[in-house]
């Protein structure tokens, strides 16, 4: 018990966001503004014509199947926008304020 304790208490600090310099800060956030664009846009034309199939033909199994992977993809493109978007803020916060 005491090793757990040892290494509990001597584990490393995660750095966080802020952390981090501006380079790292530039290769973290624009890959995630790419594929969060690509998730939102494809859920952004995708969701009307699944809607409309749905009114028209009910909800089967994979109507939902298809349903909960479009919310998916739309919570992964949300979580990529807000890494991006911090990593943003950190960059204007510390090279031009």
């Amino acid at each position: 018990m005491k090793f757990l304790k040892a290494a509990w208490d001597n584990r490393k600090e995660k750095k966080t966001w802020a952390g981090l310099n501006d380079w790292a800060l530039a290769f973290i956030g624009a890959p995630s503004f790419l594929v969060g664009t690509f998730y939102l846009s494809v859920v952004w034309k995708v969701t009307p014509e699944l809607v409309d199939l749905s009114q028209t033909h009910g909800l089967p199994f994979k109507a939902i199947l298809a349903f909960i992977f479009v919310g998916g993809l739309a919570v992964s493109g949300l979580y990529f926008m807000t890494v991006a978007k911090r990593c943003y803020g950190l960059i204007v916060e510390r090279n031009f304020k």
